[in-house]
């Protein structure tokens, strides 16, 4: 049985790997403070140590806003964090598997994004990594960078959840940005599953690829759970936040679904299966 060094379990891509890869692979997730990527060299002492087969990141700073308001520490664990865990897996012929985000790219385009589009983030989040994915490809070939985006899952509360939990009688949701509902549980399968059957090295997109707005989403979930409240449609720059958020990030997965020889689901399908666990 193989040995992964999942970083970042705690959070919510990063939990549900961690329970979907019991029984499949001998799992070590050590907690941020036992190996803290805020310090330089303690995940390639960690890794000297352990010598996993595998290495799968989860790790990063998430929240859009809390990375543009603390840049260096974003910075650390986003990006130079993952270089060293990139070099530290190739001197021990380690596969790497990395998490990303749709965030890689501004959203200016006038159509969903492929693996091949350039990158060029809107943020300083999807700056970190942009840089960590070139990162990664200059120091490895041995790794597989997964592209997720709008996560829905039971670590943490969601939009998801408030959508569903909101009990007053008019909700407003911003109408302008669109993306790819995807929900953790299945990334984490598809991201096992990609392991498993040895898919070829390279980035992927692993996401619903829907293209929908927020509004459209709460509207679809309304809809589905007889919600009772009022919706309307609000523009992003209402909510005044510190970090710009790209306006269109939707990305095609018809890559990953030729790797893995099936059709990806849709959202709603991810969403019936999710509500049956």
């Amino acid at each position: 049985m193989n040995t992964i060094l999942l970083l970042g379990s705690n959070g919510l891509l990063g939990n549900d790997i961690r329970k979907k890869a019991e029984g499949r692979f001998n799992i070590i997730a050590p907690s941020s403070s036992e190996c803290d990527l805020l310090k330089p060299g303690i995940a390639a002492e960690f890794i000297e140590r352990i010598s996993p087969d595998i290495i799968i990141n989860s790790a990063a700073i998430t929240n859009v806003d809390d990375a543009e308001l603390h840049k260096e520490k974003a910075m650390q664990i986003n990006a130079y964090a993952v270089r060293e865990i990139a070099k530290a897996a190739k001197e021990k012929n380690i596969l790497f598997v990395h998490i990303s985000t749709d965030y890689v790219f501004n959203g200016t385009s006038d159509r969903p994004y492929s693996e091949k589009d350039p990158r060029n983030a809107a943020n300083f989040y999807g700056y970190t990594k942009v840089i960590a994915e070139e990162f990664i490809q200059e120091a490895t070939e041995d790794m597989l960078i997964f592209r997720v985006a709008w996560l829905i899952g039971k670590r943490r509360k969601t939009l998801f959840d408030m959508i569903r939990e909101f009990d007053g009688e008019h909700l407003k949701i911003i109408d302008d940005q669109w993306g790819d509902p995807t929900f953790s549980f299945w990334a984490a399968e598809i991201i096992l599953e990609s392991i498993e059957k040895r898919i070829p090295r390279g980035i992927y997109n692993l996401t619903s690829s829907a293209n929908i707005t927020r509004f459209e989403f709460a509207r679809k979930l309304k809809e589905k759970f007889g919600l009772k409240f009022e919706l309307s449609a609000i523009g992003s720059t209402a909510l005044k936040r510190p970090a710009l958020r790209p306006r269109a990030t939707s990305l095609i997965n018809q890559k990953l679904s030729v790797a893995l020889k099936r059709k990806l689901p849709s959202w709603e399908e991810q969403l019936d299966l999710f509500l049956q666990g």
